[in-house]
């Protein structure tokens, strides 16, 4: 750090950052496949099947990434009846959450 106050390129070159400074927040997951995070991405270019929509989910401890393309997405919303209804069923605990967008959230 006191390298790179004292590099004048670095300081002229270095990517600016716009975002206001604020502390991490880790997301501890004890073990494999305990913690889960989910997104719906689309629509994307189509692919074979007509498939425009991708549903990637990333587990917490491991960074282990599966993915499924889809056609349609028939929910309104991204947590919708049939998935709350599923982690009900299997006695998984969802929590909800909003990305932060500065640029849209203001």
């Amino acid at each position: 750090m006191e390298y790179a106050k004292k590099c004048d390129a670095c300081q002229r070159h270095a990517p600016v950052n716009h975002q206001p400074a604020e502390p991490l927040h880790p997301v501890i997951s004890p073990w494999p496949f305990m913690k889960w995070g989910m997104d719906i991405v689309g629509p994307l270019p189509k692919a074979p099947g007509n498939k425009v929509y991708m549903l990637a989910m990333t587990d917490y401890f491991s960074k282990w990434i599966e993915a499924e393309s889809f056609s349609q997405v028939t929910e309104a919303q991204f947590i919708g009846n049939k998935t709350e209804a599923f982690c009900a069923r299997w006695n998984i605990s969802l929590q909800k959450s909003t990305p932060r967008n500065p640029q849209s959230n203001g």
